[in-house]
């Protein structure tokens, strides 16, 4: 503003400056234990502040003024004794003075329950340490609407990583409470992964999902069992614990409301401590269909419990299930015997190199394989195959590297494929093993021998095989010189 003299020239230039409106608010959310208590929030207002509180008589809130001057007020409030057994949550709407009202800001009020509301958190234990910047992420995913207490006095709505405030390794309990339809730890980074070394609850979010749940999480020691009926809606563990180094144990009772999961593909591979399975872990998992790699890699793993699967009678994929399980030396002959829908065996136990022995019916009750590609491959410590193992399965197509490398095994019962006339890919079944001695297996049909490379001159008989290198490729059968050249070589 330019004041003017009488010539009209302006002769002083006055400033008006006028000071903005503010608002701010120490914190958005207050979180009351179920003892309840009195809270105390810091509001700087320039137009005043009154309060509009939410549905609820177990909480009240008050504006006191502290300076209206500099617009500093203290919102206070009190919130009841919860005896009930649910959370209970409201809000306080911040509003300023006169008419008309503005909405400036709200105030979230939650309240946990003394008693079964706390079983429904998730609860996990976290190390905040200098290989991880001191920061945890959690694989929270789907549909979020939770509050993450991080253990260290700090709440907070759909946050998915916590920098911690220390200096030094600590451990902390992590509580999530409300929705999450999935845990999923892909986007994770790697170098972050090993910050969860347990989970102590699995609680009630309403999981729809444990794909990739905690892949790779190095230092995930202890998960507990399912006692609220977690997973009830899951329908997927795919690779849910992959590469889980340290998980020594599963716990009975982890499946047990599981009657909607489809697939544990993947679920324990690289698992190199578990030692055990509880006997009946998929008891109640009728609707499941495939449990390829379920176990790979579980290299202490020492023993299977009898009549695992018995009570899954849907699965068709089984699919590396035990591959490289390295300490395993037995198998329970009821293990697949209540799976008739059973159409795989791909390199179900491939690599277990101290696998001693294989019960003669394993496959008595799977007339549906198609395909046993690599299913014993280098199980180094095998001596012999019993008689009569494929003897009900008619449909097989593939022996593909079945027992390839083998190379303490000794005999093959001369029988051993009599009844799987269809099978077409018999390429590289006992290469390298070199201890074989005696004559290849052959059926007898009319008083005529036919070996596997002599099933093409019986076509009412055998369906012609079609793929065969090396199926003999260093071993010491008998009359191996009289083998066509395409059957004992490359």
């Amino acid at each position: 503003i330019y004041p003017l003299n009488g010539n009209g020239e302006a002769c002083r230039e006055i400033v008006i400056n006028q000071a903005s409106a503010y608002f701010s608010i120490s914190k958005t959310l207050v979180v009351a234990p179920a003892e309840g208590g009195e809270f105390t929030v810091d509001v700087r207002s320039s137009r005043g502040l009154t309060l509009k509180p939410g549905e609820g008589d177990w909480f009240t809130a008050t504006a006191e003024a502290d300076s209206k001057e500099t617009g500093k007020y203290s919102l206070k409030v009190k919130v009841n004794e919860n005896n009930g057994t649910e959370r209970r949550s409201s809000t306080v709407e911040l509003y300023s003075e006169g008419a008309p009202a503005t909405r400036l800001g709200t105030l979230e009020v939650l309240q946990s329950s003394k008693t079964a509301d706390e079983l429904k958190d998730m609860v996990f234990v976290g190390k905040a340490a200098f290989a991880n910047d001191f920061t945890i992420y959690l694989p929270l995913a789907g549909e979020i609407d939770c509050y993450i207490d991080w253990g260290d006095g700090t709440v907070e709505h759909n946050s998915l990583s916590h920098k911690y405030n220390v200096n030094k390794a600590t451990e902390y309990e992590i509580r999530i409470s409300g929705k999450v339809t999935a845990l999923y730890s892909g986007s994770i980074p790697q170098s972050y992964r090993s910050a969860i070394t347990a989970v102590k609850q699995w609680g009630s979010t309403d999981l729809k999902s444990m794909s990739f749940a905690f892949d790779s999480f190095g230092a995930l020691k202890d998960i507990p069992a399912d006692e609220t009926g977690a997973f009830a809606e899951v329908t997927t563990f795919l690779y849910a614990f992959l590469s889980c180094e340290t998980l020594e144990t599963i716990p009975d009772g982890l499946f047990k409301y599981c009657g909607n999961v489809e697939t544990f593909s993947g679920c324990f591979r690289g698992c190199s401590a578990l030692t055990s399975i509880p006997a009946d872990l998929f008891s109640a998992c009728k609707s499941v269909t495939n449990f390829s790699s379920c176990f790979s890699n579980c290299s202490s793993l020492t023993s299977i419990p009898d009549g695992l699967f018995s009570a899954c009678k849907s699965v068709t994929n089984f699919s590396s299930c035990f591959s490289r399980c390295s300490a395993l030396t037995s198998i329970p002959e009821d293990l697949f015997a209540e799976c008739a829908e059973m159409d795989s065996a791909y390199g179900l136990f491939k690599e277990c190199e101290n696998l001693l022995s294989i019960p003669a019916k394993l496959f008595a009750g799977n007339p549906k394989i198609t395909s046993f590609y690599g299913t014993f491959e280098e199980c180094n410590h095998l001596t012999s195959i019993p008689e009569g193992l494929f003897d009900n399965c008619p449909d097989v197509n593939s022996f593909s590297n079945t027992f390839r490398s083998c190379n303490m095994l000794k005999s093959v019962p001369i029988s051993i494929f009599d009844n799987n006339r269809r099978v077409t890919d018999f390429s590289e079944t006992f290469c390298w093993c070199g201890s074989l001695v005696g004559e290849s297996p052959y059926s007898v049909i009319n008083g005529v021998k036919y070996h596997l490379y002599e099933r093409v001159d019986n076509p009412d008989e055998f369906v012609a095989p079609i793929s065969y290198s090396a199926c003999f490729y260093g071993t010491c059968f008998s009359y191996i010189e009289q083998m066509p050249d395409s059957w004992r070589q490359w």
